[in-house]
């Protein structure tokens, strides 16, 4: 109950960050972000309990094993199929790069700091990621927050600390 007020300022700050000026309607791209955020806060309850009974390296494979089962059906569903023919030896070293290191080492990253943190605390440091993509967008491509962007950027940085603080305090 504590942690419920840090909770609904994070989720101020990244409306102020992504959507302030961006949300003229409530539409499928917000369901569909909605069903990623779900998916993941049950990926890392999912994680956080079954790393009681198996390693982080075990959970990574299913973890992996699934996205890559969800990714086949969906491009069957919804792109008519997976045609590999006509993708180039460039882009095919681009998806196995994306593939390996952004979904089984993420997964695996993130299991790993699991087995010594909770998952509430893995999933407000994943709220950085808009923070950070801000931040990388400044310096590479000399993009500016607006003052509501920098606002929200704050407030999820103060909740993020606020957060690991009154969780040490516990310990």
């Amino acid at each position: 109950k504590k942690l419920l007020p840090i909770y609904l300022f994070v989720v101020i700050g990244l409306y102020l960050l992504c959507g302030l000026g961006g949300l003229s309607r409530f539409g499928l791209g917000e369901i569909c972000a909605l069903g990623a955020a779900t998916l993941a806060a049950g990926t890392l309850l999912f994680g956080e309990h079954s790393l009681n009974s198996v390693s982080a390296a075990t959970l990574t494979t299913v973890q992996a094993a699934a996205s890559t089962l969800l990714a086949l059906v969906c491009a069957l569903l919804f792109d008519g199929g997976v045609a590999v023919n006509g993708i180039s030896p460039l882009a095919r070293g681009i998806i196995l790069y994306l593939a390996v290191t952004c979904t089984a080492l993420g997964y695996l990253l993130q299991n790993i700091a699991m087995c010594s943190i909770s998952s509430r605390t893995v999933a407000l440091l994943q709220c950085l990621c808009p923070v950070m993509t801000g931040i990388f967008s400044y310096f590479i491509l000399n993009e500016h927050l607006t003052a509501a962007g920098l606002l929200g950027s704050m407030i999820i940085l103060i909740c993020v600390a606020a957060e690991i603080l009154l969780n040490q305090k516990k310990t």
